[in-house]
């Protein structure tokens, strides 16, 4: 747990889960530019982030999606959109 003192971790994992869940979780749209999606998890200081198209969740993106899809093969960050980045939702009965 980033910034935070060994000493007061088990207080804090003994918390309700609802004391960390985030209502609104941060987005981007899937037509935004990786270079966005990164900027925004930096600012949010967060690992992934949901991917939405009109408001609807249509995906997520990691860490690793972008490092595997965008780093890895050199693509350019400016002109590699979320949607092709992006993990796709699915749906487990």
């Amino acid at each position: 747990m980033k910034g935070i003192p060994k000493s007061e971790w088990s207080e804090l994992q003994s918390l309700p889960v609802q004391t960390n869940l985030r209502l609104k979780p941060p987005t981007v749209s899937q037509v935004n530019p990786v270079s966005v999606v990164l900027d925004t998890m930096l600012k949010e200081d967060i690992g992934a982030i949901v991917v939405v198209d009109e408001s609807q969740p249509v995906g997520i993106i990691t860490e690793k999606d972008v490092l595997v899809r965008v780093v890895q093969p050199q693509k350019d960050f400016e002109l590699t959109l979320a949607k092709d980045v992006m993990s796709k939702l699915f749906l487990v009965m």
